[in-house]
């Protein structure tokens, strides 16, 4: 009986150690990130303290906004490659965020931007390119870009179940790409 009892610890600690198994990988800048049933994405390029107006065309009402001084503007030029054989909706406020440090951040996604990422339909066999641009604190470091694609339908499906009154168990898949 002895031995069930230490045979049975011993596959729970298994079981526990598998099932955390040190969480999502980890990907550098220029890296490939793959994910089934998604399209893959690769972080080409980071910018930090980008001028606000280098966003926008030059007769747009959105330059000449007065920066403050505790914000900076951070610029990803992500892929998104989707060789998956269906079309794929990118939405880039759902499926990016930013982390520093290992906590994700209060960011400000700048969407009216000329250049930014838009939602928009990824057919099968295509890759676009496009940038994130985000205003966060000043200051920020180890910045991280988070993947997580389907986020969105996680969100969505969560407050169908809440309003269901049962909770959601579905979280999206992640990825962190090291920026600097």
């Amino acid at each position: 009986m002895k031995g069930l009892g230490i045979l049975a610890v011993v596959l729970a600690a298994l079981v526990l150690a598998s099932a955390c198994g040190g969480g999502p990988k980890r990907y550098s800048l220029g890296e490939r990130v793959p994910f089934d049933g998604w399209p893959d994405v690769v972080a080409v390029d980071f910018r930090r303290d980008v001028d606000p107006d280098e966003l926008y065309e030059p007769n747009s009402l959105w330059r000449g906004k007065e920066p403050n001084e505790n914000k900076e503007v951070v610029v990803i030029t992500v892929q998104l490659i989707n060789d998956e054989g269906e079309p794929f909706q990118v939405d880039p406020f759902y499926s990016f965020t930013l982390r520093s440090q290992g906590k994700e951040i209060d960011v400000t996604y700048e969407l009216f931007a000329d250049c930014v990422l838009k939602d928009q339909t990824l057919p099968p066999d295509k890759t676009i390119e496009g940038d994130l641009a985000y205003t966060i604190a000043s200051g920020l470091r180890d910045l991280e870009l988070v993947y997580q694609p389907g986020a969105g339908e996680a969100t969505e499906q969560f407050f169908k179940d809440l309003a269901e009154g049962k909770l959601s168990s579905q979280e999206p898949k992640r990825a962190y790409i090291t920026l600097e």
